[in-house]
């Protein structure tokens, strides 16, 4: 697995822990994330998918941190009885930077996960 792709899902799993929960590496963007960085990435990344058209993307910053990203949903479809999104998420902290392609359903809590592929899907 490419260092992006690892970042990238770091920093969107680590966002449904607790904080302080996950022990993230210091050459992601989310391992120098703060918390309230965390909060505003997480606050856009729902908001992204939940509002923002296929291309239409969506910039987040903490002013104090100088942490920053971006969410720009690419494709909405169902899968499984679920809404389902793959966007382009790049997110930049002290210095590091991360993007890629990633694929999330709204559960049926109402948060937005990552998708793993379907079970159906063809492996290489």
């Amino acid at each position: 697995m490419n260092r992006t792709l690892h970042a990238c899902i770091a920093a969107l799993v680590a966002c449904s822990l607790p904080a302080g929960a996950a022990n993230i590496d210091k050459d992601i963007p989310l391992g120098n994330f703060s918390e309230q960085d965390l909060k505003t990435f997480r606050a856009a990344l729902d908001t992204a998918l939940d509002k923002n058209k296929d291309g239409e993307n969506l910039h987040w910053a903490n002013a104090q941190t100088k942490a920053n990203g971006d969410v720009k949903p690419l494709k909405s479809f169902e899968r499984g009885g679920l809404r389902c999104r793959t966007a382009n998420i790049r997110n930049e902290a002290n210095g590091r930077v991360a993007s890629g392609p990633f694929t999330l359903c709204k559960s049926a809590e109402g948060k937005w996960v990552l998708s793993e592929p379907p079970k159906d899907a063809k492996k290489p």
